[in-house]
């Protein structure tokens, strides 16, 4: 008999009493299973950033995917909607891809889908939003001589502030103070809004300078006092 296609395998069967039966045997193709995504996710949720400052503001997105055939799979991000932002280089493996994007121009909400195809024709799509803000500076107030009203004993701890801060946005804030004249001290806790210094023999005039930052914006003051020590 003859054989019927290209995916078909004839065999020929005698049976007792001489007769041939043709018998066919079809090779059906399994069929492909798409690629799986199972989590993409944002660095962070919500960037705030300043569309003018020196420090251009970024995310990172990550997706993990499968593929149960174990065939390569590309992967890419892509946008969806919201703010076109600017992405760096992709870093790819067989099951993972990140990407850094930089901040955009204006605010709002960029919707983000990752695409991960095989070379058979299957794909899968996950999203994830990243809510671009624009960042509103810290604020300050309060005196900045902070002179004690009366002398202090010799190793007296004496505490700085950097005043009544604020931030409208909520953010953590750092802080940074460096000594700029007077005799050397070491603060103690340099990096809080209060740190303390010992006084030298003698006292002396003090200044520092506190930088502010909530990250992406920073103010500076400088703080003054004049201290004397107990003879």
């Amino acid at each position: 008999s003859e054989c019927c296609g290209p995916c078909r395998q004839c065999l020929t069967n005698t049976t007792p009493t001489g007769a041939n039966e043709a018998y066919t045997v079809v090779n059906t193709a399994p069929a492909n299973a798409l690629p799986v995504i199972s989590s993409v996710s944002a660095s962070e949720s919500t960037v705030f950033f300043d569309p003018s400052g020196s420090t251009q503001a970024s995310v990172e997105l990550t997706a993990y995917y499968s593929d149960a055939d174990g065939d390569a799979l590309t992967a890419l991000f892509q946008r969806l909607s919201g703010p076109a932002t600017t992405g760096g280089t992709p870093r790819v493996s067989s099951t993972r891809l990140r990407q850094t994007f930089q901040q955009p121009l204006t605010a709002g909400t960029t919707v983000y889908e990752a695409v991960v195809s095989d070379p058979n024709g299957g794909s899968a799509a996950s999203q994830v939003s990243v809510n671009w803000i624009l960042n509103t500076p810290p604020s300050v107030t309060g005196p900045t001589d902070q002179s004690p009203m009366d002398p202090v004993e010799p190793d007296a701890m004496v505490a700085l502030s950097a005043g009544d801060v604020s931030d409208p946005d909520g953010q953590t804030l750092q802080y940074t103070w460096t000594q700029t004249g007077g005799p050397d001290v070491i603060l103690v806790s340099p990096d809080s809004a209060t740190p303390t210094f010992s006084v030298p023999l003698g006292g002396g005039s003090f200044t520092f300078d506190v930088v502010i930052s909530d990250g992406v914006n920073s103010i500076t003051r400088t703080i003054t006092l004049d201290v004397e020590t107990v003879n």
